[in-house]
This record gives structure tokens, sequence and C-alpha cells, in this order.
């Protein structure tokens, strides 16, 4: 079963016929909607507000990034489509290559049927990735990044974008426009384009959030004779709602590890070695604690907190300026521990993609075409918003509207979980949902509803036992 496959950026090229674009913001995000947008626009400016590192280091605009991240299949996929040559290079410089057989999962105090869908996971860390992806960017002649330089106030005539204000933090000169027909917006959680819209009159943003209260504590670890277990990868999910400590053990660049303790629901964590080895200790299973007994430390213990997941509703309003586009964190954001952010980021490129392609073959620029755009965004969104606030409203201390029917939603979706357990077509469903290679809908098929409840009525049969806990015997070169 091929999932990688290529499927829309084989197109004929599309003839340029918009002439100017600036993204907001040089992440993850911004990166990929300049992709996208370099494929339309006779010029694409990336505005960032950081310096940006000449080699793959943490930065201050992206905190979460000495923290372990997961490009799900379907957001692989993607970005094998955007860049060919990405991972290749990657694998030569260090990324870790991984068969999904490689990757386990304890959730809801069991094993999940190592993931029966046959392909390479690539595993590194948040600036190495970066970095590259930058860097294939930065390669395409009509895109320019502007580092070291904030943008201040949109510019808007007549309903239309005209531009962005800069002001550069190496300067003390003043504001200067930038003009532009089109502005996306990718600054992440601490966008101010709501405070924009607002101070010129189209009105507050609505939002919705819930309550996460999600805390890491995060150590890179080295293994000198190789990894001397039979797993590469572990994610351990509490159960909710009495345990609220998880972790996750991802490989990265450079043959090391990346181990991350979690706390949910105002759950703390520890910034001390011997508090992070007791927290590692009281997970629900000992296989991180017995990898971190015998790894060597190579860096310090890092902070980060996560406390709300938050949609600003953008699609909801009644008038947005022409030319304007939000995405990323600055649109949506979610609880880090599920993994989502990046595959959503590369779906809503995707979606770019798509809806420029429609405009320029139809009817090019004309009103309301941006704000179109704005609510395609939402059918990439709703599936994985759902899947990871029913998880938070597990704990009844996190706060939010709880839709309609979540109880009902969380029973079924533990009785999926379970059917995960085994090999069996709703696992595979299951999965594929999880990996964003299927939309939300799919688990409720009448054919994979039969089976789940069906599953649920059989006696309870005895799961996966996992990897082993200890170290192998056999030198893992």
């Amino acid at each position: 079963m091929e999932y990688l496959k290529q499927e829309y950026l084989t197109q004929a090229p599309v003839c340029r016929t918009f002439e100017h674009a600036v993204v907001i913001g040089g992440s993850m995000a911004g990166l990929l909607a300049a992709r996208v947008l370099s494929e339309h626009f006779e010029h694409v400016t990336i505005v960032e507000r950081d310096r940006i590192p000449n080699e793959p280091t943490p930065r201050k605009g992206v905190p979460q990034g000495q923290h372990g991240h997961i490009l799900q299949l379907k957001g692989t996929a993607v970005l094998r489509e955007l860049f060919p040559d990405l991972f290749p290079k990657m694998a030569q410089e260090g990324s870790a290559l991984l068969d999904t057989s490689e990757i386990y999962q304890h959730y809801f105090g069991f094993w999940k049927a190592p993931l029966p869908i046959k392909a390479q996971a690539v595993y590194q860390s948040r600036p190495f990735l970066e970095e590259h992806v930058r860097k294939f960017v930065a390669a395409r002649g009509n895109v320019r990044i502007i580092e070291d330089c904030h943008v201040t106030q949109l510019c808007v005539q007549d309903h239309r974008v005209k531009g962005v204000f800069l002001r550069s933090h190496v300067s003390t000169q003043q504001e200067e426009l930038l003009q532009s027909d089109f502005v996306m917006d990718a600054s992440g959680r601490s966008s101010r384009t709501s405070q924009w819209l607002a101070s010129m009159g189209y009105g507050p943003v609505k939002e919705t959030s819930v309550t996460s209260n999600c805390s890491y504590a995060t150590r890179i670890y080295r293994f000198p004779r190789g990894f001397p277990f039979d797993w590469k990868a572990l994610l351990v999910y509490p159960t909710p709602p009495h345990e609220k400590r998880g972790g996750a053990m991802l490989p990265i660049e450079d043959g090391c590890w990346m181990v991350s303790v979690i706390g949910l629901a105002g759950a703390s964590v520890p910034d001390d070695e011997e508090g992070f080895l007791e927290f590692a200790c009281s997970l629900p299973i000992p296989h991180i604690y017995e990898a971190i007994k015998v790894g060597e430390p190579v860096s310090p213990i890092v902070l980060y907190r996560y406390p709300t997941s938050r949609w600003r509703h953008y699609e909801r309003m009644f008038h947005l300026p022409d030319g304007l586009v939000i995405t990323g964190d600055a649109l949506c954001s979610f609880n880090p521990i599920y993994g989502q952010g990046l595959t959503v980021a590369a779906l809503e490129a995707k979606q770019l993609d798509v809806c420029l392609r429609e405009h320029q073959e139809t009817q090019g620029i004309s009103d309301g075409w941006t704000h179109h755009i704005q609510r395609s965004f939402v059918n990439v969104l709703k599936g994985p918003w759902n899947l990871s606030t029913s998880d938070d409203f597990r704990y009844p201390q996190n706060k939010g509207k709880r839709p309609f029917g979540t109880r009902l939603f969380n029973w079924y979706m533990l009785r999926v979980h379970k059917a995960m357990v085994f090999n069996s077509s709703s696992a595979l469903r299951g999965f594929e949902v999880q990996m964003q290679l299927k939309p939300l809908q799919a688990l409720f098929e009448p054919h994979i509803v039969w089976e789940i409840l069906y599953q649920s009525l059989r006696p309870r049969r005895q799961g996966p036992e996992g990897p082993s806990v200890r170290p192998t015997t056999k030198r893992i070169v």
C-alpha cells in the first residue's frame, strides 16, 4: 500500500499571474506557504523576526523547537511533493530513517499493534528540519528572506491588502512599507493579525480555546555503542483522567535520541537530573527509564509549557481584507503532545496551492477570493482539532466549551484505540486517521463502526506484549 505517492505538484507549472506575496514568519508554516506561493507569484518575500542561525540551533521565535516533533505520514508525503530532494539530503546528513514497525505506542494502558502501514518515517530535531526546508525554499530564484525584522501593521486600502509596514531590529529608521498583492500570516501563536483587523474596524475575531496545561521537560541522549534496544521510537500516553504523566523517546540526527517527559492537566515536570529520572520511572511502562539509565546525556534539561489550544475563526468573519490569509499556529494551535502541527501546516500549504490554481484558471483576483481560501482551511483543521481537544476533555480540570456529544465521541474513540491493539481493518483505519492519511469521518463508515462495536462486545483478548524493556546483548552499529 503506497501512501507517499505524489499527488498535486506534479501538475504542469502555473503561469504566474500574481506579482508579489509577503509571508509573515519564517518557521515551518511560513516556509511551506512560501514554497507554494513561489509557484504562483513572481516574487515572494518572507519576513522573519529572528536572526536566522547558520546552523540547526533553536531560536527564540520557536519556543518548542528544543522539544520533540513528529511529522506524520501525510505530512511526510506533502513535503516529498514540495521538496523531492529534501529527505535524501537530510538522511545523508544524519536524519534517522525508521520502518513504521519500529515505532511503538503505549496508549490507555495497552500496547498498540505496530503500525500496519508499510512506509518509512523520518525523524530529526525541529531546527534540523527547518534549516533544510529553509535552504530549499531560499534556493528558489523568486524567494527572498528578510531576517531580524518584524511587521508592525498591515497596509489596507479599499478593503484590499496593499502590503505590510516593517521595522528592522538593527536600524533606527522609521517604518517602511513593503508593497504586495497578498499577505500570508504565519507568525505563530503570537500573531497580531486579530488586533490589526480590530483596529481597522473589521471587528473582533471569535476564538475557540481548550486548556490543556501541558508541560514538557526534554533532554538529548547518546548511546555510545548504538541504541541497544529492539525498538527505535516510543510514545507513552497516560490513561485519563487518573494518570497525567507521559513521555516520548524519538531518534534525531547524529545518532542521538530526544527524550521528553510530559505532564498533562497541570502535572508539573522536573528541571533537574534526579527529578527527570524519577519522573521517567513513574511512567506507565519502564522502557524510557531503562533506556536513559544507560544513555549519556548530551544536553541540559529544557522546559516548555503549553497552556491552551486556540482556534481563531477568521473564516467566520463577515469581511476580511482581500489578499490576506492566516495559516499555521497563527490560525490554529494544537496541544503538541499529539504531534499534529507540522502535518496540518503542510496540508494548509497544499490546500493553498489547490485554491490558487482554481482562481488562476477561472477568475484570478476577485472580491472575496482570499476569504474563500481561509474558509477552505476549515476542512483541514476540523478532524485534528476534534481529535486533540476531545482527548484533552478526558481530564475534567481542562476548561473549554465541550461540543455536544463529546462524551459519546470519547467513548467511541476509546473503542477505536482498543481496536488498534489488533491487526484488523478497523485498526488500519484508526492508524490512517491518526497519521492524517484519511479524514476523521472515515472512522464512522458503517462497516468500521460495526467492527469496532463488535470487538468491544467480545471477551478481552491479550494484546501484543510490546518491545523488550531490557537492552539487547548484540552490538548495534
